[in-house]
């Protein structure tokens, strides 16, 4: 199912999130959690927001219940991993680390725009199994791009803190976690 229906899994892992959250199942959105954070890490963001959810509606003994299902999950799914190739979790990091602006993002986007003006400032060039800009400007590019990245994340989370802590209605604080 993570081979072939890869995209397909996480969403599913994140329903579950939101269902056991909603359900007050806490073991489940443990499982479902750390199961969606191992096989992509940007689930994590989305957990925070399902803990935004629990903490709203004092449901603190739940969110430390589901803090340590995820825990237990990403260590036990993550163990065999790093006791065979440690290295390998570094070598994830420095991949990421080390890769160059992809081709297809936002920031690759406004630079290409800029090519227009300063041809020499950006490329093209194929690594990491893709198409990548290469050039003097795409370290601002990522820069620009992570940090904007970044303040979106706390704005999404300040609004679902906002919007979950004035909502009066448990339906309403149902909506808005979905």
């Amino acid at each position: 199912l993570v081979t072939q229906r890869y995209d397909a899994t996480v969403a599913l892992l994140l329903c579950a999130m939101c269902w056991a959250s909603l359900a007050r199942r806490p073991a489940i959105l443990g499982l479902a959690a750390g199961g969606a954070v191992v096989l992509k890490i940007v689930p994590a963001l989305a957990a925070v927001v399902c803990a935004i959810f629990l903490f709203n509606e004092g449901r603190r003994a739940d969110l430390r219940r589901a803090l340590l299902w995820a825990t237990v999950t990403i260590a036990v799914i993550c163990a065999p991993a790093l006791y065979a190739g440690p290295m390998g979790l570094l070598d994830m990091a420095r991949y990421h680390l080390d890769r160059p602006l992809e081709i297809g993002s936002t920031a690759a986007g406004v630079l290409g725009l800029w090519h227009a003006v300063d041809p020499a400032s950006v490329a093209v060039a194929f690594t990491f199994g893709s198409q990548n800009l290469v050039g003097r400007l795409v370290g601002v590019a990522l820069a620009a791009s992570n940090v904007t990245g970044w303040l979106g994340i706390a704005l999404v989370y300040a609004a679902s803190w906002r919007a979950l802590r004035s909502c009066p209605t448990a339906a309403g604080r149902a909506r808005l976690l979905l």
